[in-house]
């Protein structure tokens, strides 16, 4: 599984671009020390506060 998540040196993100404004980018994968793990994504969950902060409430 580790040759999996290290052959690209980028992943998708979902970037907060301004107040209410989200973009799909390419961004460079973040480097994890030996004691880290770096774990793929399939499902997110979103809470009301994330939303708050998303349109400027917050």
């Amino acid at each position: 599984m580790n040759n999996l998540i290290n052959k690209t040196a980028t992943m998708q993100a979902l970037v907060l671009c301004d107040l209410g404004k989200l973009k799909v980018r390419e961004v460079p994968k973040p480097q994890v020390d030996s004691n880290e793990i770096l774990l793929r994504t399939s499902a997110v969950g979103l809470c009301g506060s994330d939303f708050h902060i998303f349109s400027g409430e917050h």
